[in-house]
């Protein structure tokens, strides 16, 4: 559902911004492009989205089991990116800067 959210606002994005930056002068071929140019990507959006929830089997969960699981995630991530930088400075502060 959260994705799905995404989603959505995602959508609304892209409709607000096409909205806004139209011109009384711009060509329909223009328009038609840029069109197809943004539902590209959003397709490619959903898509991983789906992918995402199908995985995982996210897709079963109400919305607050996948903002939780989504959660954990992200912090399980975070926290293998941050111990990595930390044990790569260490490593690199202790046998590659101070060989002297």
């Amino acid at each position: 559902m959260v994705c799905s959210y995404c989603a959505v606002i995602i959508r609304g994005l892209f409709a607000f911004f096409e909205i806004n930056s139209m011109d009384q002068s711009s060509v329909n071929s223009t328009k038609i492009k840029k069109t197809a140019k943004k539902s590209g990507i959003i397709n490619w959006v959903n898509r991983w989205i789906y992918l995402y929830n199908v995985t995982f089997g996210l897709y079963m969960l109400d919305w607050w089991e996948r903002c939780l699981f989504n959660l954990l995630l992200f912090f399980l991530l975070w926290s293998c990116y941050n111990g990595s930088v930390r044990v790569g400075s260490y490593l690199l502060s202790r046998y590659l800067l101070s060989s002297t």
